[in-house]
């Protein structure tokens, strides 16, 4: 079997069809798809899907759940799974809202990372600031996780004990003991009492202390 093959300097997206794949006279070719390759005559041809997607699995809430009025909830979540999830070592994902999710509900959704393999669901955080209830389904799809490639490294693991009643978005993070120290100190350092205040500054304290007594 003899093949008339022209040779240009011009790069274009061809079709292999089953006549050189399977019929060549040096034995069929073989695609591996868990390689990314296909071996003909030995060589190995790279594979390359145009148009290929990012892992992107949907989020899709566990129960039914309802957001009180002016309140932050923290819901749990499935996280479509796949077949070879169980033995990946990539099990990091983000989490964060969909188009959809903003359209349909009135609430906010914070960005989250997730490991799927550490419990069966996970948890996101929603803040709803309007005053009335919101309903949510079960399985109605709420995100999209994107898996990440790797954490290079996690500055605290949890937020300072003195911050769990706090609700709002700014909260201390003890790195370490010197460091509470030192943030203490400064505090007392920039404290007001017994100071004089800067006359530039005085009609405005003046104002805002006007009504406090």
């Amino acid at each position: 079997m003899y093949k008339e093959l022209i040779v240009a300097e011009i790069e274009d997206d061809v079709l292999l069809g089953i006549d050189i794949l399977q019929n060549d006279d040096g034995g069929p070719a073989d695609i591996l798809l868990s390689k990314g390759v296909i071996v003909l005559k030995g060589t190995n041809i790279p594979c390359i899907q145009n148009g290929m997607k990012n892992d992107v699995r949907k989020v899709t809430a566990a129960d039914d759940f309802i957001i009180p009025p002016l309140s932050e909830a923290v819901i749990d979540v499935f996280i479509e799974r796949k077949e070879l999830d169980d033995v990946s070592q990539k099990t990091d994902f983000i989490v964060e809202p969909t188009q959809h999710f903003c359209e349909t509900y009135p609430l906010k959704m914070a960005s989250v990372l997730v490991d799927i393999n550490r419990n069966p669901t996970s948890k996101i955080r929603l803040l709803n600031p309007f005053p009335y209830s919101v309903d949510i389904n079960q399985d109605s799809v709420l995100g999209q996780a994107e898996q990440i490639d790797s954490i290079k490294s996690t500055l605290k693991g949890q937020e300072h004990t003195e911050e769990e009643d706090n609700n709002f978005s700014v909260r201390r993070v003890t790195f370490s003991h010197k460091s509470e120290q030192i943030i203490n100190k400064v505090q007392e350092e920039i404290s007001l009492e017994n100071k004089e205040i800067p006359e530039h500054l005085q009609k405005l304290y003046d104002t805002s202390v006007k009504n406090c007594n």
